[in-house]
Order: structure tokens, then C-alpha cells, then sequence
């Protein structure tokens, strides 16, 4: 991708990483399978540990959201970049962008001063909003995510920039139930809600494979309509009509 190589290759590789482990997956859930240690003299037979491999199917689900952060994140630091080496001014901003700008120096509670406030002004707010941000995903605070992506929250995203219009059909690409249910399971797991065995226990590979290639459609639709959106630099007002 032309504006996002940094996240394209990111998703390539996570997308290998997933099909490895659905590799394993399959060959782990097949009939009489087995791991042969090198000694010849010890055999693992999965088919008798049916427990790990409930813990194994809950396992996808995690791989599946660390893919899915690491792709919002990589693009969000790709589109800050673009906003950034624009050029561009506060009041050239798309109006969404312009008021994320001011709110955000708002919140943040830091008194103006000649260093963030410089003439002119409208620069240094945009480097000030940016670093903030970058900072806030370094402490792992990131305000944006909160570990709670799914569908309806890269619409929110998407709206609040300028690459989704808000429109449940015009923005169905970015939508997917296979978002919802990974972002549900990883809370669940990682909140000690559920455990790895009853999660597992109920899903169905052929549901896990659905879910996975889903997921990884939706990301590359998503990672599709940024490059588009920055190519065509709509995070920018819409020049007026002539």
C-alpha cells in the first residue's frame, strides 16, 4: 500500500501468524493426533487432553484481537504522520480533525505557554495533539482504543477523521460480527470473566476459521479505505466551490 506500507506489512505478517496457528489448530483437533517427542519413547495424544484444546481454540481469539490493535494502531500512527509532514494548518484540518485538535488542549489541562502555543498557533496545536497522543499510546492509555475494538469503534474512528461517513451501509466494509466476538472473547479471557476451557469448548473449528478469515477481510478493507482516504488527502476541508 502506497500511504500505509508500514501497516500493510504489519497485517501480512500477523496474517501468517494466524494461519500458522490455524495450521496447528486443525492438525491438533484431527482424529487420533499426536505429538511424537524425539526420544520415540513418548507420545502426547491430544484426543486424551481434551481440556487443552478447549484452551487451544480460546488461544485464536487473543492472536485474533492482538492482530486487529496492532493494525488500528499502526494506521493511526501512518495517518498522524500524513497529517503532520501535510503540511497543513489547524484551519485546513477537516472539520472532525479540527475540533479533536482543540478538544484535546482542552482536556489535557496545560496552561499555553510559547512553546506549545507559537505563532503560528495553528501548527503547534496540531504537534501538540499528536505528541499527546503518541504519548498516551506509549503508556499504553491509548484514549482512541481502550482494548474495546470492534466494528462499531473503527466507525466511530473513522467518522471522527474523515474516512467513514457514518452510515451503517456506506460503512459496512468496516463492519464485521467477527470484530465484535473477538474484542468479547479477549475482554472475557483477560478480565479472568471466563476461562480458557469453557471458552473453548463450544466453538467450533469451522467457526474459528470463519472468524479468523473474516476479521482479516475486514482489516484489509479497512487498511484499503485509509490508504484511499490519505492518498486523496481527506483529512483535509473540502476545498470551497468555485
Amino acid at each position: 500500500m502506497k500511504h500505509l506500507p508500514v501497516t500493510h506489512k504489519l497485517l501480512v505478517e500477523r496474517r501468517e501468524e494466524v494461519f500458522a496457528y490455524l495450521r496447528f489448530l486443525r492438525a491438533a483437533l484431527a482424529r487420533d493426533s499426536a505429538i511424537c517427542f524425539p526420544d520415540h519413547q513418548r507420545r502426547f495424544e491430544f484426543s486424551m487432553n481434551k481440556e487443552l484444546t478447549h484452551t487451544l481454540k480460546a488461544n485464536t481469539y487473543l492472536l485474533l484481537y492482538n492482530v486487529v490493535e496492532a493494525t488500528l494502531t499502526q494506521a493511526m500512527d501512518e495517518i498522524h504522520r500524513a497529517i503532520l509532514n501535510s503540511g497543513a494548518d489547524l484551519d485546513q484540518l477537516h472539520p472532525k480533525l479540527f475540533l479533536q485538535v482543540l478538544r484535546r488542549f482542552q482536556r489535557s489541562k496545560t496552561d499555553a505557554t510559547t512553546a506549545n502555543t507559537s505563532i503560528p498557533s495553528g501548527r503547534s496545536l496540531i504537534k501538540f495533539w499528536l505528541d499527546d497522543y503518541e504519548k498516551q499510546e506509549k503508556a499504553n492509555r491509548n484514549y482512541l482504543f481502550s482494548g474495546n475494538i470492534d466494528g462499531r469503534k473503527i466507525c466511530e474512528i473513522g467518522v471522527d477523521y474523515g474516512f467513514a461517513s457514518g452510515d451503517e451501509v456506506a460503512d459496512s466494509h468496516l463492519r464485521h460480527g467477527s470484530l465484535f466476538v473477538a474484542k468479547n472473547k479477549r475482554n472475557q479471557l483477560a478480565h479472568g470473566e471466563l476461562s480458557f476451557r469453557d471458552c473453548g469448548r463450544d466453538l467450533a473449528q469451522s467457526q474459528i476459521e470463519s472468524d479468523a478469515v473474516s476479521l482479516l477481510r475486514c482489516l484489509r478493507a479497512f487498511i484499503r479505505t485509509v490508504n484511499d482516504y490519505l492518498g486523496q488527502k481527506r483529512f483535509l476541508v473540502a476545498p470551497a466551490t468555485p
